[in-house]
């Protein structure tokens, strides 16, 4: 890498400016991220009895009794999460955008130096042309973060709503199918009262006829007992006849339903 001489000792000082101006662009303030080959993980804070102690710094870690030793001083509980270490979860979530970042840091500060050195920029022109550079691209990184953010929600919005279409329409056909079922059942309960009603007349029928026909007897008219007894087996057919109907509709809706039943 070509640098002016002198910027290369300033490269901690401008990368912690540039992380700090990233910081400041996410809306982050007092956060650390840990240096090259250093990670950050969830080993660093363990809980013990319920509270969690903060181990990352501990090269000898005892526990007893509920108390964490760490080399050799008794550690004391972390507090509520703050706002630091909301900042620092919310850093840590950016961990692979900074990892882009750190790489282009490197060629910014290259870029920066060389512009520089056309110019005859002294090595502070050079450390802020390097800052703003690198900013700039973390600027336009996390625009892009943001509009892929912005287009997956959109996705997610877009899938949940034909979910719902579909759920929407679902719900409509089973609807409709209980509208049809209850339509149907409608109709089969009016043509039992029908054919209830058509049974309840031929059989009043046949006892008017067999009462006229038990009058014809008693007053020993011949010819009326013969009609008399006419009409009372037309009635007694017609009643039949309606039994039989009433009875073989009653037989196919038991079918019809245990068909139902078997599908559901």
């Amino acid at each position: 890498m070509r640098l002016r001489r002198g910027t290369g000792a300033n490269r901690k000082a401008i990368g912690a400016a540039v992380i700090a101006g990233v910081l400041a662009v996410g809306g982050l303030t007092g956060v650390q991220f840990a240096a090259a080959g250093e990670s950050t993980t969830a080993a660093d804070i363990i809980d013990v009895d319920g509270q969690q102690f903060d181990v990352a710094d501990c090269e000898e870690l005892q526990i007893e009794a509920g108390n964490v030793i760490c080399d050799g001083e008794e550690l004391q509980p972390e507090d509520e999460m703050g706002a630091l270490e909301a900042a620092e979860q919310a850093a840590q979530a950016l961990e692979a955008s900074c990892d882009v970042f750190a790489t282009n840091l490197g060629a910014a500060q290259q870029e920066a130096a060389e512009e520089a050195e056309a110019a005859g920029q002294d090595d502070a022109s050079a450390r802020k042309a390097a800052v703003k550079g690198v900013t700039t691209k973390m600027r336009s990184a996390m625009a892009e973060d943001d509009a892929a953010a912005e287009e997956d929600a959109a996705a997610e919005e877009d899938a949940a709503a034909e979910e719902d279409a579909a759920a929407e329409e679902d719900a409509a056909a089973e609807e409709d199918a209980a509208a049809e079922e209850e339509d149907a059942a409608a109709e089969e309960d009016a043509a039992a009262e029908e054919d209830a009603a058509a049974i309840e007349d031929a059989q009043f029928a046949l006892l008017e006829a067999c009462v006229n026909l038990a009058n014809a007897k008693s007053a020993g008219d011949a010819a009326e007992t013969s009609k008399a007894a006419k009409k009372a087996a037309k009635a007694e057919a017609k009643a039949a006849k309606a039994a039989d109907k009433a009875a073989d509709k009653a037989a196919k809706k038991a079918a019809k339903d245990e068909a139902k039943a078997a599908r559901d």
